[in-house]
């Protein structure tokens, strides 16, 4: 299984452009770890490359390529991630930026969410530490990812915040 897609259908309406530079950053990393899953004999720049360039410590790239290979080995779906050219982003795109905010801000809790609706629990605790790490590592290179949530987020939050599990499905 490719742990990785290309669906058109799937885009948010946010423009990569829109984003700053970490946000940028991030996304432009996985899609290029993505397109070397999807093709492994790509002739792409790697995607450690941006992390070098940006100064990212050496504990940066370990974190990305540790969280990435749990999601790709053991993804409950193939994630949206758009090819590297696509001008918009990807829901799981957004998602992985919302995942690195909500490390640097200490909601261990909503980073959670995202992970176990990516992967079964056992590899969504896995996932967590290197998450931390990259988070981590990107903080102490001064890149915050913003605060910002999208709809699915915040009627999750919602829910969860009433109690009901299910209504957190619904929505």
């Amino acid at each position: 299984m490719v742990p990785f897609y290309f669906a058109p259908v799937d885009a948010t309406d946010e423009q990569v452009h829109e984003l700053q530079a970490t946000e940028l950053l991030l996304v432009m990393t996985l899609r290029y770890f993505a397109q070397q899953c999807r093709d492994a004999a790509s002739i792409s720049p790697g995607w450690r490359d941006g992390f070098h360039a940006a100064g990212i410590d050496d504990c940066g790239v370990p974190a990305f390529d540790g969280l990435f290979r749990i999601i790709a080995a053991a993804a409950l779906h193939p994630l949206n991630v758009r090819c590297r050219r696509c001008r918009f982003l990807g829901k799981d795109e957004r998602l992985f930026l919302q995942l690195v905010s909500f490390l640097q801000y200490r909601q261990i809790g909503e980073a959670g969410q995202i992970l176990t609706g990516w992967l079964p629990p056992a590899a969504a605790q896995m996932a967590m530490l290197p998450a931390l790490g990259l988070a981590r590592a990107l903080v102490r290179s001064r890149m915050i990812v913003p605060r910002r949530q999208t709809e699915e987020t915040i009627s999750t939050r919602t829910a969860s915040a009433l109690g009901d599990h299910g209504l957190a499905l619904v929505h």
